[in-house]
């Protein structure tokens, strides 16, 4: 009958090689997309585990002097007595912190634990002879409810001088629940 074709098909070992090659390629790919990536998140998960928040203590604080006023007040005595507010902004561990007088000072502070530090540029209407300096050193406690604040303040450059300590309390924000 006339010339036929004669149609050759793959044996069934070449058949199961390409099968074997696709089946690998997956594999690595499915490891590369899908196992390194979670490898990565289980190691960054386990580096984070002894990570904390530092304490919150953004908002505004009410200033009340401890010691008692005397006729002649050094320059942190006269701070100290006149009652103030400390507005505090807080992003991790550093704070700014204002304080709310005549002239509004502001201080870039830090919070480590429940301790915090802060040292305010006054403006050139600070008492004569301070110094322009306010250096502020507090504890918080965090289980008062509301937050309480404990510290010391005195000028930086006044030898004549003295620490004085405050008290402060945080005042409550209207609408807000404390839930940070």
């Amino acid at each position: 009958m006339g010339n036929r074709t004669e149609v050759s098909y793959p044996d069934p070992l070449k058949r199961e090689m390409k099968k074997t090659s696709s089946n690998t390629r997956f594999i690595v790919a499915y490891i590369l997309l899908v196992g390194l990536p979670l490898l990565g998140l289980a190691g960054v998960l386990k580096a984070g585990r002894g990570l904390s928040a530092p304490l919150a203590v953004d908002g505004v604080w009410k200033l009340d002097a401890v010691t008692a006023q005397q006729e002649t007040q050094t320059c942190s005595q006269q701070l100290a007595a006149m009652d103030s507010l400390l507005t505090i902004s807080q992003s991790g561990r550093e704070l700014v912190l204002t304080l709310n007088k005549q002239a509004a000072a502001t201080a870039a502070g830090m919070i480590e634990g429940a301790d915090l530090s802060a040292t305010f540029q006054l403006p050139k209407s600070s008492p004569e002879g301070c110094g322009d300096s306010l250096v502020l050193n507090a504890s918080i406690d965090s289980k008062a409810v509301p937050k309480l604040m404990s510290g010391t303040i005195s000028f930086r450059e006044c030898a004549s001088c003295t620490t004085e300590r405050f008290h402060a309390g945080l005042q409550s924000r209207a609408g807000n629940s404390e839930a940070h």
